[in-house]
């Protein structure tokens, strides 16, 4: 098979994903021939990704669970998989692996490829809430020809539970753009300037926090240990930066709500990140949940230490000790002695900020990620290196019924 000739889905819930996920991956297939569309819901950077010359397609997608939404999308996929008789098919985010695959055995698309960004049945999901998601996990690991996890912790534990067999996941890893998130070319004209255009004071100790707006990124935690902190430090302010999107949990973050009018500055939805890491001393993220968190590979290739918690993700992302620190989840007194402790301590944060941009040169390359994803389209679609061939729709169904034992 041409594989330059392959047409292929990727597909997400929302437009977002695109943007802030996977656009290198979008291109670096398309640099390899690949004739790519894009799937997910309404928003506006699906014209951007028109405008750039890739085919897209809306469809009902969302990131909420509404079932009758859910049922109108998974329709519309079914539709559009059939219509364009793609040879591959490939989901992200964990709703869109549901439907997208389900959608894509149904349509029988040849090959269906999943990223899992975190497999939905962690250890910090109390029971039942767990039994339920770890058949969701079964299910969507069971439905895909191939699996790619970003996480290593969520390669073993599949096997483990035997969701898969491990010829049939392998580890991905995150990556970013390092010549964007390049901290020498970013302060090249000094910090100052950028800290008074983002609205930060030029001498504060700043302390950012990078997430979408949901309690269970910490922003609780986060916000206690601000108030705390700028009690024991006058020059201490606080950034926080999250995202519009909708979550079943969204929270307002409002400074004179929090006590901290003149002591934070919130910003919502940029596109100058880079700028925004390059601003600050330390990243906080207290999060509850995780895949694997771009904000802080990224703050990582900004040279900025990172005091996150000891979860899935967050232990790939940060060398304790030596690029950041971890903390058990939900501890205040813990999160408040690491972030105290490093502000307290520049040569300690140098030192940190000097090791995580050489681990991020090792490590976080995009285009490793980006070669991955294409070596593995090519070996489904050719069937080299032993590829398992897919199932077809039958073959997916009985697999999705019996996947404790794949």
């Amino acid at each position: 098979m041409n594989t330059a000739a392959a047409k292929i889905a990727v597909a997400a819930n929302v437009p977002e994903s695109f943007r802030l996920l996977l656009r290198a991956q979008l291109d670096h297939a398309r640099g390899a021939g690949f004739d790519v569309h894009c799937v997910s819901g309404p928003g506006a950077y699906l014209d951007e990704l028109a405008r750039a010359g890739f085919s897209v397609h809306v469809v009902p997608l969302t990131r909420l669970v509404r079932p009758d939404e859910d049922v109108r999308a998974l329709v519309a996929l079914v539709r559009l998989f059939r219509r364009e008789r793609f040879a591959l098919v490939h989901t992200h985010t964990p709703k869109t692996a549901l439907l997208g695959q389900l959608a894509a055995r149904l349509a029988r698309v040849p090959r269906v490829v999943n990223t899992v960004h975190g497999l939905l049945s962690h250890d910090d999901v109390p029971e039942p809430r767990r039994s339920a998601l770890a058949v969701v996990d079964h299910v969507t690991c069971a439905l895909s020809s191939r699996i790619l996890s970003q996480s290593r912790e969520d390669v073993e534990r599949a096997v483990a539970r035997r969701m898969c067999r491990r010829r049939r996941i392998r580890h991905l890893g995150q990556g970013i753009d390092l010549a964007r998130f390049d901290c020498d070319r970013v302060l090249a004209a000094g910090r100052d300037a950028l800290r008074v255009r983002l609205g930060l004071p030029p001498a504060a100790l700043v302390v950012a926090i990078v997430a979408r707006f949901t309690r269970e990124k910490g922003y609780p935690e986060f916000l206690a240990l601000a108030r705390r902190l700028a009690r024991s430090r006058t020059d201490a302010h606080f950034l926080v930066v999250g995202t519009s999107l909708r979550e079943r949990d969204t929270l307002r973050v409002v400074p004179g709500e929090q006590g901290l009018a003149g002591r934070m500055t919130v910003l919502v939805d940029r596109n100058d990140m880079p700028e925004i890491y390059a601003a600050a001393d330390l990243v906080v993220l207290p999060t509850h949940r995780e895949g694997f968190p771009r904000s802080l590979v990224e703050a990582s290739a900004m040279g900025v230490p990172v005091v996150t918690t000891a979860i899935r993700g967050c232990r790939e992302a940060v060398a304790d000790g030596e690029t950041g620190l971890l903390v058990p989840v939900g501890d205040g007194e813990a999160l408040y002695a690491a972030v105290a402790g490093l502000a307290a301590d520049p040569s300690r944060r140098l030192r940190m900020s000097e090791t995580a941009r050489r681990r991020a040169r090792v490590e976080f390359d995009e285009r490793r990620i980006c070669e991955r994803v294409v070596a593995l389209y090519e070996e489904l679609l050719t069937g080299a290196n032993g590829w398992l061939p897919s199932m077809g729709c039958g073959g997916a169904a009985a697999a999705a019924a019996g996947g404790a034992r794949r």
